[in-house]
């Protein structure tokens, strides 16, 4: 029997919209894999420091393979977007084996929320922040994160500095309360590091 135009026009019809369908479910699918694939590509993020130093300079972490320093960071899961309230610690001379046989980072972590694995590495030693008038902001350390960005850091534990003209060394410097005052006995003054601010950026 031959199909009268109106069923052939209804079955075009019907066939048009099922690949327009079949389209349509392509491209989301891909759109799924491309942002699965964005969230694990690695990225750049540099730790930057802006603070006022008077009297002394070379101000950073105590920081060395017989005794590393932890930096502290709330973390974000760019898979799904999730920032984690507890503070985590990363220590460039310690390494950890991610799943799958993919390697080694100093920091391997799996989201709670999407279960997610993702990882982070500081790629050199921290840099001194070198006093300056003004006070500028300066680039401390870099790392490397995949699958995860550090959104807020905490500077806990010991730093170290130099005396700006007498070179005195100032160890166990705490920056944790946002200041730290002393007295340089060679140079027969006070002093003192203010104003500090921290900022995460891409490097």
């Amino acid at each position: 029997m031959i199909p009268s135009p109106t069923t052939q026009t209804a079955c075009d019809t019907g066939d048009n919209d099922l690949v327009l369908l079949n389209e349509t479910s392509t491209e989301q699918l891909s759109g799924v894999f491309q942002q699965s694939a964005q969230s694990t590509l690695p990225k750049m993020f540099a730790l930057e420091l802006k603070a006022e130093l008077t009297g002394v300079t070379n101000l950073r972490p105590d920081d060395s393979q017989d005794n590393p320093f932890w930096y502290m960071f709330k973390v974000q899961c760019t898979s799904c977007r999730e920032t984690h309230s507890n503070y985590v610690g990363v220590n460039r001379f310690e390494t950890n084996e991610m799943s799958g046989s993919r390697g080694e980072a100093n920091f391997v972590w799996k989201c709670k929320n999407c279960k997610r694995e993702s990882s982070a590495s500081i790629k050199a030693a921290p840099k001194p922040y070198e006093q300056s008038e003004p006070a500028k902001s300066q680039r401390l350390i870099e790392f490397d994160c995949r699958g995860l960005e550090f959104v807020e850091f905490k500077p806990e534990g010991d730093w170290l500095a130099e005396g700006l003209e007498s070179g005195t060394k100032f160890t166990g410097i705490e920056l944790v309360d946002g200041e730290w005052f002393d007295y340089d006995e060679k140079a027969g003054e006070e002093v003192s590091i203010k104003d500090i601010t921290w900022e995460i950026r891409r490097a």
